[in-house]
């Protein structure tokens, strides 16, 4: 099995991958949640030789609308979110 790992099975593998992917739409008011990784990913255990991280961001996502994104953080949870703008100001706007 181990030998029949060729350098063209990845090539083939990846290009197979890049020509199916397929994108969840979550459009706006969409009532769904997507989880996506792992609570087991310790994201501040990892060091590269430049010292323990001391903040863990989200990537830009890809998901156009509302993002909720938490890590497990040094004693605490780290929240990051983002809102689409009329969200927002509907937010703002609620007393």
């Amino acid at each position: 099995m181990v030998r029949s790992l060729t350098s063209e099975y990845y090539t083939t593998s990846v290009e197979n991958l890049v020509r199916n992917i397929k994108i969840p739409k979550f459009g706006v008011g969409s009532n769904c949640v997507a989880v996506i990784s792992s609570p087991w990913f310790q994201v501040y255990d990892n060091d590269f030789g430049w010292g323990k991280p001391i903040a863990a961001r989200a990537r830009p996502s890809t998901i156009r609308g509302n993002k909720l994104v938490l890590f497990r953080g040094i004693k605490c949870i780290d929240v990051h979110t983002t809102l689409l703008s009329d969200v927002l100001v509907k937010l703002l706007a609620d007393v």
